[in-house]
């Protein structure tokens, strides 16, 4: 038996912890903040920053894109330093900067060595988002050209702005329920709660699952069921796409693929057979305590195994904190596998 085991917890969800004990007591599993970052100051950005992405082409430029619609550059020297360029890129006009509402996502072009094209996500009214691309000359854009128009926003909260080139060539882009529910469930009229795709000139691919023409579904969706889906990034060695979603209760990370439902509005870190499960999941605004009855726990190969009594919503990967186990040996920190 170790004494300082280097904890690994997988809970199983039907059984419960033995507490080595004649008159048990309950255990817990709490998620806790990951010490091994910290933060430091690097350049006071003037805040409002709402993305921030360097240039694909070796100039060394980060472009910083801010919620009131100004996108500046910050030129990094040679020793990790950086300063501000004295003009903006662009400054996007018109914005509408109500609560969520911005300037609010920005991806370059695959291409962007040869055409110069940047790609912005913007709030343009109360009742209208659109994805508008500049050419960049040197340090400024220029040649204005809406791409993607009328995509929908209440003029209040849960816009999404997640924006990106896919592997194939693709436009994806991210717009939640635009805080009211609206598009969610089975709802394939409506481009709120989904993810989109589009050619990069904004017409719909013929591939798109819902694509049937006009007058029916919104033909540039991709997937569906998401409350907040603000950020996206493609990952290079697999190619898949992942969407970090703001929930009610649980903050969801998931691997999204052509025609999936994450479940929103009926399910959020539950989802039963049929729709996507979150890859990484984390409780919004605090920890957890998931409680186990005094009946059993293995540990095998520097793996412990916890059966919990209930559905705990834990994903592969967590960091968890066991305490209240008589057997002193069963308690510590680790992560989910």
């Amino acid at each position: 038996m170790h004494t300082t085991p280097s904890l690994r917890a997988l809970l199983l969800g039907a059984a419960t912890l033995a507490l080595c004990s004649v008159t048990p007591r309950p255990a817990a599993a709490e998620l806790v903040d990951d010490t091994d970052f910290e933060e430091s100051s690097w350049i006071n950005a003037d805040g409002g920053i709402t993305g921030m992405a360097f240039a694909p082409d070796g100039t060394n430029r980060l472009f910083l894109a801010r919620k009131n619609g100004e996108v500046r550059i910050i030129q990094i020297n040679a020793g990790g330093g950086g300063s501000y360029l004295g003009t903006p890129f662009v400054t996007i006009s018109p914005v509408y900067t109500n609560s969520e509402c911005g300037l609010i996502g920005m991806a370059f072009d695959p291409d962007f060595v040869s055409n110069g094209y940047v790609y912005f996500f913007v709030t343009v009214s109360d009742s209208e988002q659109q994805i508008i691309r500049y050419t960049a000359s040197g340090n400024t854009g220029s040649e204005k050209t809406v791409i993607v128009e009328d995509l929908p926003t209440n003029g209040e909260n849960h816009d999404g702005g997640g924006i990106g080139f896919g592997p194939d060539g693709m436009l994806y882009w991210a717009i939640g329920d635009l805080g009211n529910g609206t598009g969610v469930d089975a709802d394939l009229a409506s481009m709120a709660a989904k993810v989109g795709r589009a050619r990069r000139d904004g017409t719909v691919p013929g591939d798109n699952p819902f694509a049937d023409g006009p007058n029916g579904n919104a033909d540039y969706i991709f997937a569906r069921g998401f409350r907040n889906p603000f950020t996206m990034t493609f990952q290079p060695t697999t190619d898949l796409l992942w969407l970090n979603v703001v929930g009610t209760s649980y903050e969801q990370v998931f691997v999204v693929r052509s025609g999936d439902h994450a479940g929103y509005n009926d399910y959020e870190n539950d989802q039963p057979p049929g729709y996507i499960t979150p890859t990484l999941v984390y409780l919004t605004g605090g920890s957890r305590v998931v409680t186990f009855a005094p009946s059993g726990a293995v540990r095998s190969g520097g793996v412990i195994t916890f059966t919990s009594t209930n559905g705990h919503r834990l994903r592969q990967g967590e960091r968890v904190v066991v305490t209240g186990v008589q057997d002193t040996s069963f308690n510590g920190t680790g992560q989910l596998v």
